[in-house]
Protein backbone atom coordinates (compact mmCIF):
# COMPACT_ATOMS: atom_id res chain seq x y z
CA UNK A 1 0.00 0.00 0.00
CA UNK A 2 2.60 2.47 0.82
CA UNK A 3 4.46 2.08 -2.39
CA UNK A 4 1.54 2.88 -4.31
CA UNK A 5 1.95 6.49 -2.11
CA UNK A 6 5.48 6.52 -2.61
CA UNK A 7 4.48 6.34 -6.59
CA UNK A 8 2.27 8.92 -6.39
CA UNK A 9 4.61 11.09 -4.86
CA UNK A 10 7.05 10.71 -7.30
CA UNK A 11 4.81 11.21 -10.14
CA UNK A 12 4.03 14.72 -8.62
CA UNK A 13 7.77 15.77 -8.09
CA UNK A 14 8.52 14.72 -11.32
CA UNK A 15 5.08 17.06 -12.42
CA UNK A 16 6.51 19.85 -10.68
CA UNK A 17 10.10 20.20 -11.84
CA UNK A 18 8.63 19.91 -15.57
CA UNK A 19 6.48 23.00 -14.64
CA UNK A 20 9.38 24.62 -13.15
CA UNK A 21 11.77 24.03 -16.31
CA UNK A 22 9.05 25.01 -18.83
CA UNK A 23 8.54 28.13 -16.50
CA UNK A 24 12.07 28.67 -16.42
CA UNK A 25 12.48 28.04 -20.51
CA UNK A 26 9.39 30.38 -21.30
CA UNK A 27 10.64 32.88 -19.10
CA UNK A 28 14.65 32.93 -20.98
CA UNK A 29 12.71 32.47 -24.59
CA UNK A 30 10.00 36.14 -23.90
CA UNK A 31 13.58 37.97 -22.79
CA UNK A 32 15.12 36.97 -25.72
CA UNK A 33 12.75 37.53 -27.83
CA UNK A 34 11.69 41.04 -26.03
CA UNK A 35 15.46 42.11 -26.09
CA UNK A 36 15.71 40.65 -29.98
CA UNK A 37 12.20 43.17 -30.43
CA UNK A 38 14.01 46.28 -28.94
CA UNK A 39 16.03 46.69 -32.01
CA UNK A 40 19.13 44.27 -30.24
CA UNK A 41 21.47 42.05 -32.37
CA UNK A 42 21.67 38.02 -31.12
CA UNK A 43 25.53 38.95 -30.25
CA UNK A 44 24.60 41.96 -28.50
CA UNK A 45 21.95 40.09 -26.22
CA UNK A 46 24.86 37.14 -26.19
CA UNK A 47 27.32 39.36 -24.92
CA UNK A 48 26.02 42.54 -24.04
CA UNK A 49 25.78 43.88 -20.44
CA UNK A 50 23.11 42.96 -18.51
CA UNK A 51 19.91 44.61 -17.06
CA UNK A 52 21.39 46.79 -13.99
CA UNK A 53 24.95 47.28 -14.97
CA UNK A 54 26.11 50.59 -16.46
CA UNK A 55 26.14 51.46 -19.68
CA UNK A 56 27.53 54.78 -21.78
CA UNK A 57 24.94 53.90 -24.77
CA UNK A 58 22.33 51.45 -25.85
CA UNK A 59 24.93 49.46 -28.23
CA UNK A 60 26.04 48.20 -25.10
CA UNK A 61 23.39 46.70 -23.35
CA UNK A 62 21.70 43.97 -24.84
CA UNK A 63 18.23 44.67 -24.16
CA UNK A 64 19.35 47.54 -26.37
CA UNK A 65 18.32 50.27 -24.26
CA UNK A 66 20.24 52.66 -21.57
CA UNK A 67 18.89 55.00 -19.11
CA UNK A 68 20.32 56.85 -16.63
CA UNK A 69 23.97 55.36 -17.14
CA UNK A 70 21.70 51.67 -16.59
CA UNK A 71 20.97 48.96 -19.07
CA UNK A 72 17.15 48.44 -18.35
CA UNK A 73 14.22 46.28 -20.22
Amino acid sequence: MSSKNENMELIMYICFGILILGAGIGIAVWGWKRALGNGASATQVMVGKKIGELCTSDAMCGTNKCRSNICVI
